[in-house]
C-alpha cells in the first residue's frame, strides 16, 4: 500500500489489470484499452429490457482488433465460438437489432476483442 510517515504526501496511483477479467462497459462512455497480439480482451454490456438495438464499436489507433460477442456473463466469445462477429480490417462495429433471432433483453452481452496484430 501507500502511506505517509510523519508528513503529508501527494501520490498518484494507477491500477492496471491485465488478466482475463471482464471489464464492464457503460453506455455512451468510451473505454480506452490495448490488445496484445493474439490475446482476447473481454468486456460486458448490460442490455435493458426496453432496448431495441445494441451497437459496439472498436476504433484502433493502430493494429487490427476484431469484435466477437455472445450472450451471458459466463460466455467468453472466441474466433471459433461466438454469436456475432465483425472481423473487418481496422475499425469494426457490431450492430444487433431486436429483430435478430439471437436477441436478448434484458441480458448481459460479453464482447471479445481479438487482435491479430497488437492494437490500441
Amino acid at each position: 500500500g501507500v502511506r505517509a510517515v510523519e508528513s503529508a504526501s501527494t501520490v498518484s496511483i494507477l491500477a492496471s489489470q491485465r488478466d482475463n477479467a471482464v471489464i464492464t462497459l457503460v453506455d455512451g462512455s468510451p473505454q480506452n484499452d490495448y490488445a496484445v497480439a493474439r490475446v482476447y480482451r473481454y468486456y460486458s454490456v448490460s442490455v435493458p429490457a426496453n432496448a431495441s438495438e445494441v451497437a459496439i464499436s472498436v476504433t484502433p489507433t493502430y493494429g487490427d482488433p476484431d469484435l466477437l460477442m455472445s450472450a451471458g456473463r459466463a460466455a467468453r466469445p472466441t474466433l471459433l465460438n461466438h454469436t456475432w462477429a465483425s472481423l473487418s480490417g481496422g475499425a469494426d462495429t457490431l450492430r444487433v437489432a431486436k429483430s435478430d433471432p439471437h436477441w436478448c433483453a434484458p441480458c448481459v452481452l460479453v464482447v471479445g476483442v481479438y487482435a491479430f496484430r497488437q492494437s490500441e
